[in-house]
């Protein structure tokens, strides 16, 4: 999830310019364009970008880096829900309704975000202007597609995975694919012999 994540900023970063629209005509690099002003501070060949015109408009950053600051929120948001089942259960929603530290936990924090993409401009480092509602949109619909990897990475088996620590879940179900089964004195055997 994190490689993917990683990919879906990386994308809007380079390219934000020619993907996330900008209803201000003010605010775009160039009024013959749809997008936002890249608000990168350099080129990649370290030729200044934003870091001209932020010093040319009183300090102000760009919309361009408040959405990538809203997307990869939104991307944490989503995957919040889909993190609440671990072990590749399907349904991630199964008991969301019961869980209310979650669900309180998880409406404090999407409310905070948008308050700061509102008002908190300066302090995190964002756009005086907000995000337009097509950018606010565009964001948390893109965030959406981690439903779509997590769904998929459920289909990875565990045994291809790094493993951190114990996991009973995984023992068991590996030792059920395998055929495993204790004997007494803690010993475990298989269809094939003692192993």
């Amino acid at each position: 999830m994190s490689i993917y994540q990683f990919i879906v900023v990386a994308v809007f970063v380079f390219a934000g310019e020619f993907i996330i629209p900008e209803p201000v005509v003010e605010l775009r690099a160039d009024p013959d364009s749809c997008c936002v002003a890249p608000g990168r501070e350099y080129e990649i060949s370290g030729e200044p970008l934003w870091k001209l015109e932020r010093e040319n408009n009183g300090n102000q950053y760009s919309r361009h880096i408040t959405f990538i600051f809203h997307l990869f929120v939104f991307l944490q948001i989503w995957n919040m829900v889909c993190s609440r089942k671990i072990h590749d259960e399907l349904n991630i929603f199964e008991g969301i309704m019961t869980n209310w530290t979650f669900l309180v936990i998880w409406v404090i924090i999407v409310v905070l975000q948008f308050v700061i993409i509102a008002v908190a401009g300066r302090t995190f480092r964002i756009s005086p202007y907000g995000l337009s509602g097509i950018q606010h949109a565009l964001a948390i619909v893109v965030a959406l597609s981690v439903f779509v990897i997590n769904f998929l990475i459920k289909f990875i088996p565990d045994r291809f995975s790094v493993k951190l620590g114990e996991d009973s879940v995984f023992n068991t179900r590996e030792n059920e694919r395998l055929g495993i089964t204790k004997k007494e004195g803690g010993e475990t055997a298989n269809d094939k012999g003692v192993l």
